[in-house]
């Protein structure tokens, strides 16, 4: 089980399993540190594998990936002014105009104002993306909730706080490398501890 040593001759090395999942671990790491390093690995390779969906999907709908990351935003959230979208696509004014004019003209979205202010406009999706995108990911939706039927309540919630916070910590980390800001290691923050 994960954790556990390895037995016999020097660098040999041992199976843990957990969840259906088969984790070869070495005498040279202990079982905790290979899972911690399994699981940085795991999200960044998921990291990888998403982008290249998106890839994909913005490709066979003649668009780009930040078109679909802007519609995946809208989809969530409802419709929203242009300034809104900008700050969460991390985007400037003008490159968002120029997303949302893509977006009209592909017509999976469009412009209306403000039903109480006249004066403010908002982006929505049309009812064409309501209807052909998310069909899209039907598979891959289901087979996301079959895999999430297999673990408990407890489990679950452990899964999502932890999504919860990574997403905290992304977020924090783009919004300080998209400022510019020092690495964490020029302020005396370092992984390696001190000396």
């Amino acid at each position: 089980m994960p954790g556990a040593a390895s037995a016999g001759v020097e660098g040999a090395s041992t199976a843990g399993h957990f969840n259906g999942l088969t984790i070869r671990m070495s005498r040279e790491m202990p079982g905790r540190d290979l899972l911690l390093k399994e699981i940085l690995v795991g999200m960044r390779d998921l990291g990888f594998e998403i982008d290249l969906m998106d890839e994909a999907l913005a490709g066979m709908l003649g668009l780009n990936r930040t078109d679909i990351r802007c519609l995946d935003r809208l989809g969530r959230m409802g419709p929203a002014p242009a300034g809104r979208l900008a700050e969460c696509l991390g985007l400037t004014p003008g490159a968002t105009t120029t997303v949302i004019d893509r977006l009209e003209r592909a017509g999976y979205a469009c412009r209306r104002h403000h039903e109480k202010d006249r004066r403010q406009v908002l982006v929505e999706v049309t009812g064409r993306a309501a209807a052909e995108l998310p069909p899209l990911h039907a598979d891959l939706v289901a087979e996301a909730r079959r895999i999430l039927q297999a673990y408990d309540d407890d489990q679950l919630a452990l899964i999502l706080g932890f999504v919860t916070r990574m997403r905290e910590v992304i977020v924090a980390h783009g919004s300080r490398l998209r400022a510019g800001a020092p690495r964490a290691r020029d302020h005396g923050v370092s992984g390696e501890g001190p000396g």
